[in-house]
């Protein structure tokens, strides 16, 4: 007996291109708008088409919380100095362990 191969189940992926979606530094409020929308599609999706079920996926990226640049350093709290603000959070940082170390 030889392998075949059957489709067990299909699936449909839309990838959302949000130009409604307002950019903004609070990562809180740009995922919070790309769920909407996403919530937004699925409601849509249900209404007009007779499916199973309609799920909701994100993809997530790791950025620097002050500037937004991609994450691409190994240390979770120092960015390389991508921005001003990065660097002198780091030296903070590491200022305060060696005052703690001090004590």
């Amino acid at each position: 007996m030889a392998k075949k191969t059957v489709y067990s189940c299909a699936y449909l992926r839309v990838d959302l291109t949000c130009p409604w979606v307002k950019w903004s530094n609070d990562p809180n409020v740009i995922r919070e708008q790309w769920l909407t929308a996403a919530r937004d599609m699925k409601k849509s999706i249900e209404r007009h088409c007779d499916v199973e079920s309609v799920t909701i996926e994100a993809n997530t990226d790791d950025v620097c919380q002050f500037c937004g640049r991609d994450w691409t350093e190994d240390n979770t709290v120092y960015n390389g100095g991508c921005c001003n603000k990065d660097e002198q959070d780091y030296q903070e940082s590491i200022s305060f362990a060696a005052a703690q170390e001090g004590e």
